[in-house]
């Protein structure tokens, strides 16, 4: 979970799950202040989930990569003049490396960061909305074998289809 009150380190916990309940939380730096959505997928091909988190104050989303145990300390990667919002990984582009998927808060846009298949980043290419970016999610809606994505959107929904 993101820790958004704690201005000035940017952490999210992560709590284990035991027979009897949870572990205390374990903080985690994300390079991002202000933590604020959180998603998880496997951006390095390792096995253990990774972390994505965006900052409202610096318009960045930051990596943290899994090692195990937990997350190594995060990277982060500009997004756009305006806060990114809600989150999804999947392959976009078919190349089999997982990319991140970001809306942008008030700007009727989202953005795409391609990953490489080794937990980096390419620059963020943006795509336009008709309308603010609420969540989002990946899967192959008509079932050609090629991801596409979903956006919830003030003034409804947009289903953007990929090109196999």
């Amino acid at each position: 979970m993101t820790n958004p009150n704690r201005l000035s380190d940017g952490t999210i916990s992560l709590l284990v799950g035991q027979a009897t309940g949870f572990a205390p939380a374990v903080q985690f730096s994300t390079g991002c202040r202000h933590a604020e959505a959180l998603v998880l997928g496997d951006l390095n091909h390792d096995g253990a989930p990774d972390a994505v988190v965006s900052s409202q104050f610096d318009n960045t989303a930051c990596v943290l990569l899994g090692n195990g145990m937990g997350f190594n300390a995060g990277t982060a990667y500009t997004v756009t003049s305006a806060p990114p919002y809600a989150h999804a990984i999947g392959d976009l582009d078919g190349d089999a490396n997982p990319d991140v998927f970001i809306g942008v808060r008030t700007l009727g846009l989202v953005e795409v960061l391609r990953g490489r298949g080794d937990g980096t980043l390419r620059p963020s290419v943006p795509i336009t909305t008709p309308n603010l970016t609420l969540g989002a999610a990946i899967a192959d809606f008509n079932e050609d074998g090629a991801a596409d994505f979903v956006v919830a959107l003030a003034t409804g929904a947009g289903v953007y289809l990929a090109t196999p």
